[in-house]
């Protein structure tokens, strides 16, 4: 292997969940994961983190990730973007393993943006964190009743584990696709959106599923392959262990690669 791809073990089988921003209301996008995994019966241990609230859906909640006092596999992080850097400065400090970044308002809207978000790239790598987005919807991990997204896909289908195992750059046609596949009752095993790709990247989430016991289909959705070559490793793998990839590229023509 010639490139080295990051490991989302930590990410997708944490024993450990902060969710920072969260919310009473399981409609809200900090309130969402709670809420869908107390209904799964996600096995580990989840921290709501708000510093207004003491309990958040029958959950003790904590002001600060620095205040948990026990160890924290992910952190979910579901605020604005002004707020960010400070919240991942914190789960440093207390830490964190892995972050996913909901959080839009960085390369894909400014220069300023990508500014800030090449920080959040530095921050987690110099911290030695596995960084998912921003900018990202998220991911899942079926088997252990995982869920660090807000996709309402969730809320429309019943969870149905199984070998198909999903990774896409838009969160809305991953979205999309998970849906479908539910509603046809196609089972699946994971299912990662990667935003915009500051850590984690569509060939880091091929490499995975590619070794992923669980998985044995891999659908992608491509808008952008930064490194080809990476790429081209990733898919070698994943064919070495016999597992297809279903793959949709946008972009292809002038006026999609424009869209």
């Amino acid at each position: 292997m010639t490139h080295a791809f990051r490991n989302l073990d930590v990410l997708l089988n944490p024993a450990s969940i902060a969710v920072v921003g969260a919310s009473d209301n399981p409609l809200k996008i900090g309130g969402r994961p709670i809420d869908y995994m107390k209904k799964l019966g996600f096995k580990g241990v989840i921290y709501p983190v708000n510093p207004n609230k003491d309990e958040i859906q029958g959950l003790t909640a904590y002001p600060a990730m620095s205040a948990i006092g026990q160890p924290i596999d992910l952190a979910i992080i579901a605020a604005p973007a002004k707020m960010v850097e400070n919240m991942v400065a914190d789960g440093l400090v207390a830490g964190v393993k892995s972050f996913v970044i909901f959080s839009s308002g960085y390369g894909e809207f400014s220069a300023e943006g990508g500014i800030a978000q090449e920080r959040l790239q530095k921050m987690c790598s110099d911290g030695g964190a596995v960084l998912l987005g921003p900018n990202c919807l998220g991911a899942i991990n079926i088997k252990n009743r995982m869920v660090a997204s807000f996709t309402t896909a969730m809320e429309q289908n019943e969870m149905i584990e199984g070998g198909f195992g999903f990774v896409s750059q838009s969160g809305a046609l991953g979205a999309y696709w998970l849906d479908m596949v539910l509603q046809r009752g196609i089972g699946v095993s994971s299912w990662v959106a990667t935003g915009n790709e500051a850590g984690i990247t569509v060939s880091d989430a091929i490499y995975h599923l590619a070794q992923d016991p669980d998985t044995q289909v891999i659908g992608c959705y491509v808008e952008d392959i930064k490194d080809g070559a990476a790429f081209r490793e990733a898919a070698l793998v994943a064919a070495a262990a016999g597992k297809p990839i279903l793959l949709i590229k946008a972009g292809r023509s002038e006026s999609g690669a424009a869209a």
